[in-house]
Parts: C-alpha cells; structure tokens; sequence
C-alpha cells in the first residue's frame, strides 16, 4: 500500500501527541512528532528519511498508534543485559567518546517538524 495513510485522532489524542512530542525521551518525541506529521499527509518514505529510520519503522508507529493510542508512543525497556557501572567502559559513559550524541534531523527537516507539531 502506498499513498497518504489514513490515520485519525482525535482533539485530545492531537494534544497528547504535541506535548509528548516535547519529551526529553528521543525516541518518544519522535514517534509522537512522526504522527502528527502524518496527520498532516507526509507519507512513510517521507517521514523515514526525516528521522532516520525505515519507512517499516514508521508504519509499525502507526500501527502501534492505531491499536493502542498515545499509550505506544511512550518509550519501552528493550530486553537484554542491563548496563551497569561494572559493564561500562573505563569513564563510565556508554557512549564511545563521552558524550551523549546529538539529534540528527537537520535545520530545515526539524524546524518543518516543529512548526506541524508546535505551530508556527
């Protein structure tokens, strides 16, 4: 299937969705922004390459969306090891040089993301 999704929600499901938009959680803000993007009419290739996943990821948001509402764009604990101060490299951070990364959408992607999710 290809084309426009055919997504709805409702007022208060739009207004959930902009204030999880907002969340210090990347993961989250993204799937939450990604749905009111699509609201909007911007397809899965679209939205993939705005933030960088597989236009697969992007319908499973929906779908999740679609099933169980705002509640599925929370994050979730992916099962696996737990990392631990003991597991972690020599400095303590998980990340190879130290330091958390940093979004990766673009001036004009993001600022188009934040204008449909936040108004202009």
């Amino acid at each position: 299937m290809s084309g426009r999704s055919l997504l709805v929600a409702t007022a208060e499901q739009k207004a959930a969705l902009q204030e999880l938009s907002r969340s210090d959680v990347h993961g989250e803000a993204d799937r939450a922004r990604a749905i009111l993007l699509t609201l909007q009419g911007w397809t899965s290739p679209q939205l993939a390459q705005a933030f960088g996943v597989t236009p697969d990821a992007v319908r499973h948001w929906r779908g999740w969306f679609s099933e169980r509402g705002v509640d599925a764009m929370h994050g979730w604990t992916i099962p696996g090891r737990e990392v631990t101060a003991t597991s972690l490299p020599l400095g303590g951070s998980p990340f190879r040089d130290g330091k958390k990364p940093t979004r990766r959408l673009g001036v004009i992607v993001g600022t188009a993301i934040e204008d449909a999710c936040h108004g202009p």
